[in-house]
């Protein structure tokens, strides 16, 4: 039997904080096993919109839909129950728990057994092996954002926002957390990503959207962005 394939789909959002809109109608959408890119200037909305999808902002306007069902203005933890994880660029982990510990919080609404899927953590961020017993808080920035990713991934979700995932990060850990980027679309995960390194993050994605002042200016495949002048010269200037 073929296995269903979910969508994420976000028509037209307006939201910010209080009487400020930093969103003004942006629309973007997701297959599983995709990567799509978030770019644009600082200011853009692209935070705002993960938070938007996610549940801790509210949507005044729009509409967002996971397959059939509308998923607007869910609650967190009923967005997470449908298969959504997010990793917010700061304050991602537990820092006082343990790396096991912090992947056992991630897996707190799951009724079945998930030690299957924290070895297939373990299987994708080996480093963290002989660290399960460590505290999180003393990890180096790069495993602290392996802890993260990790902990969203284990609730087997169907697709996970990611927010800055490189943000401070060495330039090998860098290129390392966009290895394992693309090996959680193989596992069948859809990935929303806004990346400061916009030039790498296209060259792995399946297709980029470009917000301008909450807005939609383009939206096309990564490699398309890649070879378009006006984008280059505007967001991907001193990218590596």
């Amino acid at each position: 039997m073929k296995k269903k394939i979910h969508k994420l789909v976000v028509e037209n959002i307006v939201s910010g904080y209080g009487d400020m809109d930093i969103l003004k109608g942006v629309s973007i959408n997701i297959s599983q096993e995709e990567i799509v890119v978030i770019i644009g200037p600082n200011g853009a909305g692209k935070s705002t919109l993960m938070k938007s999808i996610f549940g801790l902002i509210p949507i005044k306007e729009g509409n967002i839909y996971f397959d059939e069902e509308e998923i607007t203005n869910l609650d967190t933890q009923s967005i997470v129950k449908k298969g959504i994880s997010y990793v917010p660029q700061v304050k991602n982990i537990f820092p006082n728990l343990t790396v096991q510990e912090n992947l056992e919080m991630g897996a707190y609404l799951r009724k079945d057994n998930y030690l299957e899927t924290m070895n297939d953590v373990f299987k994708l961020y080996p480093d963290l092996v002989e660290k399960r017993n460590q505290i999180a808080g003393q990890l180096s920035g790069g495993q602290q954002q392996m802890v993260a990713i990790g902990r969203a991934l284990m609730i087997q979700p169907e697709f996970i926002l990611l927010d800055e995932p490189t943000a401070g990060l060495s330039p090998k850990m860098y290129n390392d957390t966009f290895e394992s980027i693309q090996k959680i679309k193989t596992l069948g995960v859809g990935v929303i990503m806004v990346e400061q390194n916009a030039k790498r993050a296209l060259q792995i994605s399946d297709r980029g959207c470009v917000l301008v002042s909450g807005e939609n200016k383009l939206t096309a495949s990564g490699q398309s962005l890649l070879m378009n002048e006006n984008i280059t010269n505007l967001f991907l200037g001193g990218n590596e």
